[in-house]
């Protein structure tokens, strides 16, 4: 196993989620139950790729409804504050393992003015880990391969271990048992549903 720090999203474009797969454009026009929605399956996305921490999400309809959803899920909601010029935990081609590693961590906390708090495993921050099971044939790397690569290579959503929120584990064995995401299928395609019909003007 190996144990990292929670990654961040700087601006964690949770609004989007439902219309993933789509080709439109700019700011959906959410209304509470399309934006809680849209929050609760960006939220299970990032958990399950490693992501503990959460920015610049905020839409500018039905944020009710998004808060409510981060809260349900646990995931660390920074609110208020955009991370413009962070790193994308998302964007992970063509990039030095090492350098992604420390921008998506320490880099990002730096960004959002949380340095004291997060990007690192230290006395005094807050409990944000993620475990990764280097060894498993899903993720395999090579086991001389430097640490940052086989950190990288282990990030697969399907293979996370445990990831862990200001102490809580939310994600166990690739399952959130705090969630039963199991049921969302048919309420998120009827949300999504309803969010094209709105970007559509129809």
């Amino acid at each position: 196993m190996c144990v990292i720090p929670g990654l961040i999203q700087p601006r964690a474009l949770l609004g989007r989620s439902l219309l993933r797969g789509l080709e439109a454009s700019g700011d959906p026009v959410h209304d509470d139950e399309t934006a809680f929605w849209s929050g609760r399956i960006g939220a299970v996305l990032c958990l399950t790729c490693g992501v503990t921490t959460v920015a610049g999400f905020e839409t500018s309809h039905g944020m009710d409804g998004m808060r409510r959803a981060l809260e349900e899920s646990g995931i660390r909601a920074i609110y208020d504050r955009k991370g413009d010029g962070g790193a994308d935990v998302f964007s992970r081609s063509g990039v030095q393992a090492v350098t992604w590693l420390d921008a998506v961590t320490l880099g990002n906390a730096k960004v959002l003015g949380l340095k004291a708090e997060l990007g690192s495993l230290e006395p005094g921050k807050a409990g944000d880990l993620v475990v990764l099971p280097v060894q498993d044939p899903r993720v395999f790397s090579h086991p001389d391969a430097p640490w940052p690569e086989r950190i990288l290579w282990s990030l697969n959503g399907d293979s996370m271990r445990w990831v862990v929120v200001d102490g809580e584990g939310l994600v166990d064995n690739s399952r959130m048992p705090h969630l039963e995401v199991e049921t969302w299928t048919e309420p998120a395609q009827d949300a999504a549903r309803k969010l094209l019909q709105k970007v559509k003007g129809t």
